[in-house]
């Protein structure tokens, strides 16, 4: 057995268990290119996080966008607060 981190910019975010039923089945080469490939799905782990959180960050700016052009364009008051409300 042997457990390779899964690290992204510094920051151990998981961990890859691997097993196999023969004893002595991961050698110092095989550590080597599992610890690689976890540093690269960790990247894509990474990168996912990102792209969500970029993702959430335009639909909250979009949303209070919405808001002030509502707002801008209301007369009265009442609508302003019936708009909040429906959204």
């Amino acid at each position: 057995m042997a457990i390779v981190p899964l690290v992204a910019a510094g920051t151990t975010i998981g961990t890859v268990e691997l097993t196999s039923e023969r004893s002595g089945a991961f050698d110092a080469r095989g550590v080597e290119i599992a610890t690689m490939l976890a540093g690269e799905a960790a990247m894509a782990l990474e990168n996912a996080r990102l792209y969500e959180d970029a993702e959430r960050r335009g639909k909250e700016a979009e949303a209070l966008a919405q808001g002030a052009r509502a707002l801008t364009g209301m007369q009265d008051a009442m609508q302003v607060v019936s708009r909040i409300v429906e959204s």
